[in-house]
């Protein structure tokens, strides 16, 4: 197997998982405001960096959102197919706040996209 050919499926793979994604979140309009709103509020308290797992927790824990899965993502059994919120796309979310605010670009310390 060249390296081309090695490159070129991890690019297949990400895209595939950015394209998961963009489903996920067209699906799920609710999710985005609420991340949104509760990262603006940990700005506002001061923070200079803040973690997307808490900006997650506070959704998944403190209000009433459920989400529907992209496909390809197994449904949650409990549910009825719903999940409380996929945190799967957690990265994404991050990403696409630093890119709609440049403001605040690096808020969310993230890594370099990888192939899963």
């Amino acid at each position: 197997m060249t390296q081309e050919m090695v490159l070129g499926d991890l690019f297949d793979q990400r895209n595939h998982l950015e394209r998961k994604f963009e489903v996920y979140d067209a699906e799920n309009p609710h999710i985005w405001p609420l991340f949104v709103r509760f990262t603006f509020e940990t700005i506002e308290r001061g923070y200079q960096h803040y973690s997307v797992n808490g900006i997650f927790e506070r959704i998944r824990w403190h209000t009433s959102v459920e989400a529907k899965p992209a496909p390809g993502d197994p449904p949650n059994p409990d549910s009825g197919g719903s999940l409380k919120i996929n945190d799967h796309y957690r990265a994404y979310y991050a990403r696409k706040f630093n890119d709609t605010f440049p403001r605040y670009d690096g808020y969310f310390r993230t890594r370099k996209l990888r192939a899963a």
